[in-house]
């Protein structure tokens, strides 16, 4: 409730310095909770070799599981074989 209150403040706060503002401009995040969340919780570094592609694990389920069913929508389902030839 205090975050939601505070975030409301903020917003009115931020809209009366500035009655011409957007409100969908008006930063809800405080500078604390933005380093927070851009920096520590999104801090997802890690080391990709040259030649992972980002198919690889799709690639490796088709070769385990080509018969496995990978899509359904509506009435139709799709195993991964088929969608991987629909899509290579």
């Amino acid at each position: 409730v205090d975050s939601i209150l505070s975030r409301l403040v903020g917003v009115l706060e931020a809209f009366v310095s500035d009655t011409a503002a957007a409100v969908g401009d008006i930063d809800l995040l405080g500078s604390e909770e933005r380093a927070r969340v851009v920096e520590t919780w999104n801090d997802t570094a890690r080391r990709i070799d040259a030649g992972d592609r980002l198919t690889a694990p799709f690639a490796a389920r088709v070769a385990a599981n080509p018969d496995a069913t990978a899509i359904v929508y509506e009435d139709t389902a799709v195993t991964y074989a088929e969608f991987s030839e629909r899509v290579t």
